[in-house]
């Protein structure tokens, strides 16, 4: 079958992931797959073109021109499946097949974003999956708010969790280091004000120098608005660039969760976060904000979850992980590797998705 992937860019993101990781698991089964792209830019590129599936690129930005060229693209190309999972890209796709169209059309709900009701371009968005073929949520939670405004949907859509491969072979030596007082605390994350690396800062400020002294953090993101340019601003101001580190995007992610000691999130909202399922993969104790599905995730578990409105809620929880015993923490990890388990069988997310897209 020949399947198209539409999107703006390959840089690092949580959609961008999914969707190499689909084309990876779609080209290694026998499918010609192609990306059609905004931007030929990203460090997800060099992954793409290593495995010999085709790039190509739109010529402009004006939508009703796009999506034009798209089904002009689409038709000559002679593509059966077109998968997009970004909402602007699916509208693009959605308009690409009007008013009908030979090919199977699969678009993604992946935003939480909590203001939905409010927000009239989200109802557009949401509206829009009226005409897909097949709509692919990352959480129960995302699904519940597209189907409070687009009931008509209901039997369209699925929810299927993020694919989480395995990086490299996992032993217990990557869980907590047992060798030092200090807490390493990694965030991977795009600079965007919906991350909220601001609150995270304020707390840093707020916290006691006896448990700020344990802490160190690294964050890992591509650079989205001025999040990460007004952070170092602050982090200069406070004087905390001993404690705290904003770090470009990093492909190899499995040095980052192995050699830290546990993993945070303190995002406003969320579709389903990687950063999170990962970690649970990797055996890591977790630190983050009740987004998507992570209550239902995380459910039974020692993790520790605050609320990302409120700063003093974020030092209070940053306070309890560093008076845990690291011998706790080490045993949180390894809960956590078993509810991975549990819950992200690899084989089977992957079939989920190829059966939805190849119909």
């Amino acid at each position: 079958m020949k399947i198209l992937i539409v999107n703006k860019t390959l840089q690092v993101g949580g959609a961008e992931q999914q969707l190499v990781k689909i084309a990876t698991y779609l080209h290694g089964c026998g499918h010609k797959v192609s990306f059609l792209l905004y931007e030929k830019i990203g460090d997800l590129v060099n992954t793409i073109e290593k495995q010999n599936i085709s790039i190509y690129t739109l010529p402009s930005k004006n939508l009703w021109n796009l999506s034009r060229y798209v089904r002009d693209f689409i038709q000559k190309g002679l593509y059966e499946s077109v998968v997009s999972f970004l909402p602007e890209c699916n509208l693009l796709c959605v308009l690409a097949s009007l008013p009908i169209k030979k090919w199977r059309l699969v678009t993604g709900a992946r935003s939480a974003n909590p203001n939905f009701l409010r927000n009239k371009r989200l109802h557009l968005y949401y509206y829009s999956h009226i005409f897909s073929d097949k709509v692919i949520s990352n959480s129960e939670t995302n699904k519940k708010d597209i189907l409070y405004i687009v009931p008509w949907i209901k039997n369209k859509i699925e929810v299927v969790y993020n694919i989480i491969e395995p990086l490299v072979p996992i032993s217990e030596d990557c869980f907590v280091s047992q060798t030092s007082d200090k807490i390493s605390l990694a965030i991977i994350a795009n600079y965007r004000e919906v991350k909220n690396l601001k609150g995270l800062l304020l707390a840093l400020t707020s916290m006691s120098d006896k448990f700020l002294q344990r802490l160190t953090v690294h964050w890992y993101g591509s650079e989205i608005d001025e999040s990460k340019r007004k952070g170092i601003q602050f982090i200069k101001e406070k004087g905390l660039e001993r404690f705290i580190y904003l770090h470009g995007p990093i492909t190899n992610l499995s040095s980052v969760y192995q050699s830290m000691d546990v993993i945070g999130l303190f995002s406003h909202y969320e579709g389903l976060p990687n950063s999170i399922c990962e970690a649970l993969m990797f055996g890591k104790p977790i630190i983050c904000t009740p987004v998507s599905d992570l209550p239902y995730i995380l459910r039974g578990s020692n993790n520790i979850i605050c609320d990302s409105s409120d700063f003093y809620d974020i030092k209070k929880a940053l306070e309890n992980l560093l008076s845990i015993d690291k011998s706790n923490l080490f045993k949180y990890g390894k809960d956590n590797k078993n509810k991975y388990s549990q819950l992200f069988d690899e084989v089977t997310i992957k079939e989920q998705i190829k059966n939805i897209i190849c119909g």
